[in-house]
């Protein structure tokens, strides 16, 4: 994976409205098979993979999820789990930033 813009979030919103994908490719020949795997956003926002055997990891921030970040740039990592129970950080410093919501939700 590369990334050079990072990951944009506005408040409020939904990572994957309108077909957006936030979408980690795995570029590795091992077979994955029983791995897992963690991305984090800051201290406390994670999204576990228990089965990551199609090298794909999507990441998906609903609209509550986005609202609990504070407006700023944040960095994200990845962190990959052999079956054994070994784990190494594949991936850290990648920036996220979230902007301030623009247009208010509607409250239901």
């Amino acid at each position: 994976m590369k990334y050079t813009d990072g990951i944009v979030i506005t408040r409020g919103d939904d990572s994957n409205a309108f077909n957006n994908n936030i979408t980690i490719t795995l570029n590795t020949e091992l077979d994955l098979t029983g791995y897992t795997a963690i991305f984090q956003i800051g201290k406390d926002q994670q999204w576990r993979f228990d089965n990551i055997t199609d090298k794909v990891l999507n990441i998906i921030i609903d609209k509550t999820r986005s609202m609990s970040f504070k407006e700023g740039t944040y960095y994200a990592a990845l962190k990959i789990f052999e079956p054994s129970g070994l784990c190494k950080t594949m991936f850290r410093d990648i920036p996220v930033y979230v902007r301030q919501m623009v247009v208010n939700n509607p409250t239901e």
